[in-house]
């Protein structure tokens, strides 16, 4: 695991020879931005200071007949005129190598992400470079993953997903590693009447010396088609848990098995219902149900109802997305970790917008896309929405976890919308935390090279510690106005005013904060 860092650099770096004779794109960027703030410090006091910032920044894509190469390095360096704190430099790269060895068949790729991320969040809740650099710490990922399909003629098809992953944290003494792969199958169109599918997933994660999960699912459905419409199906469900060190129960399996009736008005729809005997004792023998409703390629419904280790388990996932509006509704129930959230996050995207590279200070200088995992051009970045991270850390929790993000774009005007609410339930540490919030912008055009940008933030964490009925209540709010003008047609200059206010157990304050930024693209 201590290679994976080497390796995915290695691939994302020095891609392929069919990498190399690739079409290429470069582009170059540089913000400049001057900023005033009244209480830098984060204090009832207050004390105002000039922050003075240079971020320069690279992108780099390439795209081959079976290998695609996007890098994009930014690095931000400030000075405090008042020297109310030190010179701060931060980093941030993102590359990925995708390569089709057997197009439609066998797929390589590697990902490297180093960004900043929350280290504490009783100290700030929303990411801030300013007033709460000192609460940012450098956090690398590394990633390598496979995906293979293979047809079974016209009896079906099998699919296979690996991918192993390093989360290292600056500064910190343990390094998150871990696996987790994935082989599934399905009938053809050869099987007239039969039905069956089935699939298996392990993973491992290790957030430290003396922690760990290993997960294992199964499920099968074996069914006969009565009629077109009618099947009866068999159901079998298998889970295994083993984390290390857990102090929330012992039991983490479950078990059952069970008979249901499947209907099918249609191709693009059908309901199940079932009766499944448990076969361990956390749970008693219970009904359960299944969903899909997919009317066009643009619109899709998927939801399910069962038992598992924890008790009731839902999994809904709702997509809809037009020329001109995109909305996800999903609510995932799983066991996580900080390293595994961030990565679920970054690629279960909407691609909603996509924004020139760096600050989004001008929403309507964003395109809309109704694409998953759009591709991008050096100069660009896919924005995305999606419940934030808890702070960098080791622990290990049962996530249950809703979202819902929604993009508009009508005329003059852009809208993004996202609320989430997440409750981890901490295995390694007797504590639960409730997070939720919202986070919506406005971009409206009022003249031909002229913008305004109106957006709130709001994020609220509730954490209890089970032993001691130990309560804490931490809520951050921030609003903010940015007038963006258009000089030239790779140029604009930005005026904002931000507000934040915070109400914690561990820091009260409130925050004004004027900005003026230049940004050119090359």
């Amino acid at each position: 695991m201590s290679n994976i860092r080497q390796v995915a650099f290695f691939f994302v770096t020095m891609s392929s020879a069919q990498a190399f004779s690739a079409q290429w794109d470069a582009s170059a960027s540089v913000i400049t931005m001057i900023e005033y703030s009244d209480n830098v410090e984060q204090t009832e006091r207050g004390e105002e200071d000039l922050i003075l910032s240079l971020t320069p920044g690279f992108g780099l894509t390439g795209k081959g007949k079976r290998a695609d190469l996007n890098l994009r390095y930014d690095v931000r360096g400030q000075h405090y005129v008042g020297n109310t704190k030190d010179h701060e430099f931060f980093h941030n790269f993102l590359g990925r190598f995708d390569y089709r060895a057997i197009p439609n068949r066998l797929n390589f790729n590697a990902e490297v992400v180093v960004e900043q991320e929350l280290e504490d969040l009783s100290r700030g809740l929303i990411p801030d470079y300013v007033t709460g650099s000192d609460n940012l710490i450098t956090v690398g990922r590394y990633r390598l993953g496979m995906d293979y399909l293979q047809p079974l003629a016209n009896y079906g098809q099998l699919s296979f997903l690996a991918g192993v992953f390093l989360t290292d944290e600056s500064g910190g003494n343990q390094d998150t590693k871990g696996y987790d792969f994935q082989i599934a199958g399905q009938d053809g169109s050869e099987f007239k009447q039969g039905l069956w599918n089935f699939s298996y997933s392990q993973g491992y994660q290790k957030p430290n010396d003396a922690e760990y999960s290993f997960t294992q699912l199964a499920d099968a459905t074996l069914g006969y088609g009565l009629n077109q419409h009618l099947a009866l199906m068999m159901n079998f469900f298998w889970e295994e848990n083993d984390i290390q060190e857990s102090v929330r129960q012992e039991n983490l399996d479950s078990a059952s098995w069970g008979p249901g009736l499947r209907f099918s008005p249609s191709d693009r729809t059908s309901f199940e219902i079932n009766y499944n005997f448990s076969l361990k004792e956390t749970n008693e023998d219970y009904w359960g149900g299944k969903l899909s409703w997919v009317p066009t390629s643009r619109t899709s419904l998927k939801a399910s109802y069962g038992k598992r280790f924890f008790g009731d388990a839902y999994d809904v996932q709702f997509n809809h997305r037009i020329k001109r509006l995109s909305n996800t509704l999903t609510y995932q129930e799983s066991i996580e970790s900080y390293s595994t959230e961030v990565y679920n996050a970054s690629t279960n995207n909407t691609g909603s917008l996509i924004c020139p590279a760096g600050p989004v200070l001008d929403l309507t200088q964003c395109e809309f896309s109704n694409e998953v995992n759009p591709d991008v051009a050096p100069d660009k970045q896919v924005i995305t929405f999606y419940t934030p991270p808890p702070a960098v850390g080791d622990e290990l929790y049962l996530s249950k976890a809703a979202n819902w993000s929604s993009t508009l774009r009508t005329g003059k005007s852009t809208y993004t919308l996202n609320l989430f609410y997440t409750q981890r339930l901490y295995f390694t540490e007797v504590k639960d935390e409730d997070d939720y919030g919202l986070n919506f912008n406005w971009g409206i055009k009022i003249g031909r090279k002229t913008g305004l940008q109106l957006g709130a933030q709001w994020r609220e964490l509730e954490e209890s510690l089970n032993d001691s009925g130990f309560v804490s209540d931490e809520t951050e709010q921030r609003y903010n106005i940015n007038l963006n003008h258009k000089l030239s047609a790779r140029s604009f200059m930005v005026l904002g005013y931000l507000y934040t206010e915070r109400d914690g157990s561990t820091s009260d304050y409130d925050e004004n904060r004027l900005q003026l930024s230049y940004q050119v693209v090359y």
